[in-house]
């Protein structure tokens, strides 16, 4: 019998070399998993190159006992494969679960179940020369060193079906994974699709070419017989490199790209990336919601396209490489801010891949800051009221009272009583104040029409001669209460301070539109009158607690301020087109 090399007067082929080559592989490959066995992926890894190396070495025994002419060594070769073959690929089963995120299916009752088949089938195969039901007759050959009779048995072919329902069902949890990787993770799914294909290649070799009979090359001087070789075993160990390849060079073990998307689809904050083309190349559903295309196929799209006309936000970003700022946006819940992170993304070789965009919302917690800023504020303006404003009336009162008692004027008791009501009206308005002034939940506002609003609150009024025009058919979303008692401040500081021979006019209407997506600063309302207006130096003041230009509280425009800043509105005062005063509300949500 010829071959490759002859040792003890054996003579062995290419295959047997490969066998041992392959087993020192499967050693190593098992070897280094287990080092990583702390990692999910790397256990079942473990069992699987174990297994590979048991298939082999049962390989190998049964060639020694084929080219030595024992048959109890090939019999026991024969036998010993099968306590590798059924659970190497339970094990690659087990794997390409937990490869594909999930972990879910991956407990007792699983492997439990798994563990049937591989008990089952050496129980029959141990037991073989005893009956039928794997080999139909193993014996001694005549023209062979061992022989299998004439067929299989049932169980055998339901064994046959369970290690190929598993290695496909395993190689198409990983190409459907592979599938979705992107450019971050190519070494990683070129392991994984190496893994996975080897084993299947092997196999239908091995059957082809055994189907294939006499037309198949005479294979002797290789391999030391004429019978094809299995070399599965072989492949199994190339899948257990490939998979150890995947672990130290790109990082397998760690979180596999499914299970990345699955933290991805279930954290509150909105991720996505792009490649150096700016298109999608992963992107979360909490994304989807914020960008406005929730439950559109997003991936492939470029970011220009994605956020269609919104040119001021795409100018923003469409550059942004590192950088954490804060905006707002209007969305259908409202009006929304967030926190927006941009980092470059780098491959393993530190080529720039694309960008990483972390979007958070933090509504509530700029909320929170806005109230306490509000609040520290509202403290301040009080502390200023409590320290002057009544201070002066109450030295008024004080003197007037020690007068009139002294003197038995009635005209100082007057002043005294004159000063205790504007000491009870500043306490009144410092509770409107502080009640107006209260931060506004979205329960609480609703869209109301801006002309009714506006004739209502003119309506609570004693107006003289004065005269209202609302020019806006649109709705304000606001606290209805709050709305019209800004209204109604504001109609009165312009008929007390703009009067005139043939009475104030006061005008309402809108400013902007609602199109901005990334501010609304364009979008609101404006109170306007034809009276004296205010002087320039003094409009940024008029809005301050205690700020008159007369005997008044001080605190009328200052309510104003603070209802404006319940709701998120900015107040900006300036001059009308008729020279009176002008108050443009920005940040109101109008439609």
């Amino acid at each position: 019998m010829s071959g490759l090399f002859t040792i003890g007067g054996v003579t062995y082929g290419l295959y047997d070399l490969v066998l041992v080559l392959s087993i020192l592989a499967s050693v190593t490959a098992a070897t280094l998993a287990w080092q990583n066995r702390h990692k999910p992926i790397a256990r079942p890894l473990v069992v699987m190159m174990v297994s590979s190396i048991v298939w082999e070495v049962g390989s190998l025994v049964y060639r020694y006992g084929v080219l030595s002419g024992s048959y109890e060594f090939a019999l026991r070769g024969s036998q010993f494969v099968y306590l590798g073959i059924p659970v190497v690929v339970a094990a690659w089963f087990v794997l390409a679960l937990r490869y594909a995120g999930r972990e879910d299916l991956v407990n007792i009752r699983l492997l439990a179940v798994l563990a049937i088949v591989p008990i089952g089938v050496n129980v029959l195969v141990w037991t073989a020369p005893m009956h039928s039901l794997w080999w139909s007759n193993v014996q001694p050959g005549t023209d062979t060193v061992i022989q299998y009779g004439d067929g299989y048995g049932i169980p055998y072919y339901f064994h046959f079906a369970y290690g190929y329902l598993l290695t496909l069902a395993g190689a198409v949890l990983v190409f459907r994974q592979v599938s979705r990787s992107k450019s971050l993770y190519r070494g990683q799914a070129f392991s994984m699709g190496i893994a996975a294909l080897t084993p299947l290649v092997g196999n239908v070799a091995f059957f082809g070419l055994t189907a294939a009979g006499s037309s198949v090359p005479d294979l002797t001087p290789l391999v030391g017989f004429t019978r094809v070789p299995d070399f599965t075993p072989v492949m199994f160990a190339i899948s257990g490199v490939a998979l150890v390849a995947g672990i130290f060079r790109f990082g397998l073990t760690e979180v596999a790209p499914v299970a990345r998307a699955t933290v991805l689809d279930n954290i509150t904050d909105g991720v996505f990336v792009l490649d150096t083309d700016d298109q999608f190349v992963e992107v979360n559903p909490r994304a989807k919601e914020i960008l406005g295309v929730a439950g559109e196929r997003v991936v492939g799209r470029s970011l220009a396209d994605v956020l269609g006309d919104n040119e001021a936000l795409y100018e923003r970003y469409a550059d942004a490489d590192d950088l954490t700022e804060e905006i707002s946006l209007d969305t259908a819940e409202g009006r929304r801010y967030f926190e927006i992170e941009v980092s470059p993304l780098a491959s393993e070789k530190g080529q720039r891949v694309g960008r990483l965009f972390i979007v958070r919302d933090v509504t509530d917690r700029t909320h929170r800051e806005q109230e306490l800023q509000r609040q520290n504020e509202q403290l301040e303006r009080f502390t200023s009221i409590v320290s002057h404003d009544l201070r002066r009336p109450l030295a008024t009162a004080e003197e007037s009272l020690v007068r009139g008692l002294r003197q038995g004027d009635r005209g100082e008791l007057r002043k005294t009583r004159q000063a205790l009501t504007d000491m009870d009206a500043i306490v009144e308005d410092m509770m409107t104040l502080a009640q107006q002034g209260e931060s506004i939940t979205g329960e609480d506002q609703e869209f109301h029409p801006l002309r009714d609003a506006a004739r209502d609150a003119w309506n609570n009024l004693d107006t003289g001669n004065a005269s209202l025009s609302v020019q806006a058919d649109q709705y304000v979303r606001a606290d209805r209460r709050r709305l019209l008692r800004l209204f109604e401040n504001l109609f009165e500081n312009s008929v007390e301070h703009g009067a005139s021979a043939d009475g104030v006019q006061i005008r309402v209407g809108t400013l902007g539109s609602a199109e901005s997506l990334l501010r609304a600063d364009e979008q609101g309302f404006y109170v306007e009158d034809d009276g004296s207006g205010i002087p320039i130096d003094e409009r940024e003041h008029v809005l301050e607690a205690g700020y008159s230009g007369d005997d008044g509280t001080g605190l009328g425009l200052a309510i104003v301020a603070s209802i404006a800043d319940a709701h998120g509105w900015s107040v900006a005062v300036t001059e009308s087109s008729a020279g009176g005063a002008r108050f443009e509300f920005t940040g109101a949500v109008v439609d």
